[in-house]
């Protein structure tokens, strides 16, 4: 199948074209992290050119899944163009859109999360940097689209799954010191009240901007 074929099968295919292509793109053949299918890259961006011009929600979540390889395997690569794909489609989105672009989060996530054991500090620092400024930007978002329902909080009438398993992800990485690595890099300081704020696990993500009397703002480059 080549890279027409694909891109035809999730845009206007029916059911069962998109689930071939799909298949057929997390069946392609990795040879290790720096040389991956070909299909990944063009298929990145094709959709950052033509995803706003898809009209159907079905093919708009079948490019989005589609695309669960390449974001875990290119997200570093093109970090930028990455980025501002997810965070203008949550923006823009909504319903099975945005829960499926939260899915498509956890997989950039994951590539984009620096390797401590990485022989090469440029990188390691380097994505330090990204991860920084992606949680700050997607908490942002994200807060757009929270409501309160019957005590339970949801992002925008959808089911809060994608949402948690993006703060299980990040629970995983952020240990304390990554934490406040992360609020060092953000433009804050330490409270005295931190190191009893940081033992509350489910504020990892959630609330990870709300520090209000934990922590003080100074200049940030992440505002």
């Amino acid at each position: 199948m080549n890279i027409d074929e694909l891109i035809i099968k999730l845009s206007i295919g029916d059911k069962q074209e998109i689930k071939e292509a799909i298949c057929y793109i997390e069946k392609l053949p990795k040879i290790s992290k720096e040389r991956v299918p070909s299909e990944y890259k063009e298929l990145l961006f094709w959709a950052f050119r033509n995803y706003s011009c898809v009209k159907s929600s079905v093919h708009k979540v079948a490019i989005l899944k589609g695309l669960k390889s390449p974001f875990m395997y290119l997200g570093a690569r093109y970090y930028e163009e990455c980025s501002e794909f997810l965070l203008q489609t949550i923006q823009s989105s909504d319903g099975n859109i945005r829960e499926q672009t939260y899915h498509a989060v956890n997989w950039f996530l994951t590539d984009i999360t620096p390797n401590e054991l990485s022989r090469r500090k440029k990188d390691y620092e380097r994505q330090k940097g990204w991860l920084v400024d992606f949680v700050i930007r997607l908490n942002q978002v994200a807060k757009e689209h929270k409501v309160e329902a019957k005590g339970l909080l949801y992002l925008n009438e959808m089911r809060p799954c994608p949402y948690k398993s993006i703060q299980k992800i990040l629970r995983r990485i952020l240990t304390s010191e990554w934490y406040l690595e992360i609020i060092h890099l953000a433009g804050y300081v330490e409270h005295p009240h931190t190191l009893r704020f940081l033992k509350m696990k489910d504020m990892i993500f959630g609330k990870l901007l709300r520090f209000n009397s934990n922590f003080t703002k100074r200049n940030s480059p992440w505002r």
